[in-house]
């Protein structure tokens, strides 16, 4: 599978680079191809030229000139794209997502009810836990919930 994962600053020193790391360690390991979307990269150029299976996007990216990247991202899923969106979503994007049924997955580390009292409950029919890095996190003990 390739899969193309939106990544403002893979260099950077943010939580959002350590998660993408694991990631990526983690679909590469299961013998998956992983391509950044960094911050200069057009998103709709990347989603026709690489021709992913799965786009994971972070959350920031929609939140600018969302009404064309809802149509570009509908357009994906028409050609069968699948679209993940994970955590640090906003109260605003979460209502635009639900609203807009661009999202096949979302998944977090936490409950987004608790952080927003207008999150659109019907979501979490589509909430998972993705993957984890065995190098990062190999040597936890699983948590039996």
């Amino acid at each position: 599978m390739r899969i193309l994962y939106h990544i403002l600053y893979p260099s950077g020193l943010g939580d959002d680079r350590f998660t993408y790391e694991g990631y990526k360690e983690a679909f590469e390991d299961s013998g998956h191809e992983v391509f950044p979307l960094k911050e200069k990269m057009d998103f709709q150029t990347m989603l026709t030229s690489l021709a992913p299976d799965i786009f994971i996007e972070e959350g920031g990216l929609l939140m600018q000139d969302m009404s064309t990247k809802i149509e570009v991202l509908r357009n994906f899923r028409r050609r069968g794209g699948r679209v993940v969106l994970h955590g640090a979503i906003s109260s605003k994007l979460s209502i635009v997502v639900a609203r807009e049924d661009i999202v096949d997955v979302y998944f977090s580390e936490t409950d987004p009810t608790i952080e927003f009292e207008d999150f659109p409950i019907e979501l979490f029919r589509k909430m998972h836990w993705l993957a984890a890095s065995r190098r990062i996190h190999g040597g936890a003990k699983p948590i039996p919930r």
